[in-house]
């Protein structure tokens, strides 16, 4: 018999000999012992907070920059017209450089054309996320819009839905009630 005792409690487990056989002609089968014998060291003190080290998360926040389509300036007329425009002081010569947006149709893609006349290379525009270092409250502001906007209209319909066809035949089967009638008519007769 083996006693273990902690600060709390007191445990004490049996061990049994495994080496024994049964009987030639016993119909007992060995027992094997519900439980593993535990460790004969007994557990150490309980651990105080000041042994460890606390290693303290902290926020790994990056932000990005995020533009964003006016699709109402796109569609002034209600036609598919193009927004033209001009990017200007993007380099020190005062030099412009035109660019051309427009809507293509039963899409939600949009064709950007820019002309490269202009070199517009002084300020690099960058799509990868940076790490937002020390801001203060952003994670508090963050918790407080949890939830996110809804559009502004409800985008239910496409101008070619109604050339859909089903392309199955069950939607054709009918079956009349006198076809039914007289089919049961037939088989319990």
């Amino acid at each position: 018999d083996v006693d273990i005792k902690s600060d709390d409690e007191t445990n004490s487990y049996e061990s049994k000999n495994l080496s024994e056989e049964p009987a030639a002609g016993s119909d007992k089968a060995p027992s094997f012992p519900a439980v593993a014998s535990p460790p004969t060291v007994p557990p150490a003190s309980h651990a105080t907070s000041a042994q460890y080290t606390i290693n303290k998360v902290r926020p790994c926040e990056k932000k990005t920059d995020l533009y964003i389509l006016q699709p109402e300036r796109l569609n002034t007329s209600g036609q598919s017209n193009p927004l033209k425009g001009k990017l200007t002081n993007c380099h020190v010569t005062g030099c412009e450089r035109p660019f051309s947006v427009q809507k293509i149709l039963h899409t939600n893609l949009i064709l950007l054309v820019v002309d490269t006349l202009c070199p517009c290379g002084s300020k690099q525009l960058s799509i990868e996320p940076v790490e937002a270092v020390n801001e203060p409250g952003v994670c508090s502001t963050r918790r407080e819009r949890l939830y996110r906007r809804r559009p502004p209209k409800c985008i239910n319909y496409h101008p070619e839905e109604m050339e859909i066809k089903y392309c199955g035949s069950a939607n054709k089967f009918y079956l009349s009630y006198g076809l039914i009638v007289a089919l049961l008519s037939i088989y319990f007769t």
